[in-house]
């Protein structure tokens, strides 16, 4: 951060929980669950983006 650099992470949990070290080089680290395997079936999106279909995600994003 010494150079002006803001990093806002989001990232999706895997049951490894959430790790303190990216708060080191992260102004902001924000933690989702992914969906489960049975309400990730889409015919029309793949499973590995279906899955990560998160409204909160989405609304901190639009925050900036």
């Amino acid at each position: 951060m010494k150079e002006g650099v803001k990093i806002k992470l989001h990232c999706f949990e895997y049951g490894r929980g959430q790790q303190d070290e990216l708060n080191k080089y992260c102004e902001e680290v924000n933690y989702y669950k992914r969906l489960s395997q049975w309400k990730s079936i889409s015919l029309t999106m793949p499973y590995i983006v279906k899955s990560r279909e998160n409204p909160l995600l989405l609304e901190n994003l639009l925050k900036g």
